[in-house]
């Protein structure tokens, strides 16, 4: 678990959650959600999902392999094997078998 200001990694297989101002990406195969305000990408294959709102927040979801990741104040959460980083102000938490920095 991490809180307060700062950057965290996780590579492996397990969950990583980040709730926060930051910036957090994804990169590997699984599946996850974020919420909040601010921008989202997706890169790979598999399918996503967006909901524009209407002042400038995303809500979105991806399934499959490739990279993903946002950029704003919000949350974010995956589950699958890849890497999960994460940085900014809030709190961390990942559980998993892997590495974490």
């Amino acid at each position: 678990t991490f809180a307060g200001t700062g950057a965290g990694q996780f590579a492996g297989t397990g969950l990583a959650a980040f709730a926060g101002q930051g910036q957090t990406d994804f990169t590997g195969q699984g599946a996850g959600v974020f919420a909040g305000v601010g921008e989202a990408s997706f890169d790979g294959t598999g399918s996503t999902n967006f909901l524009t709102l209407p002042q400038g927040g995303v809500i979105g979801g991806f399934d499959g392999t490739g990279s993903a990741s946002f950029d704003g104040t919000g949350v974010t959460a995956v589950a699958g094997t890849g890497v999960a980083n994460f940085a900014g102000t809030g709190l961390g938490f990942v559980n998993g078998i892997g590495q974490g920095t």
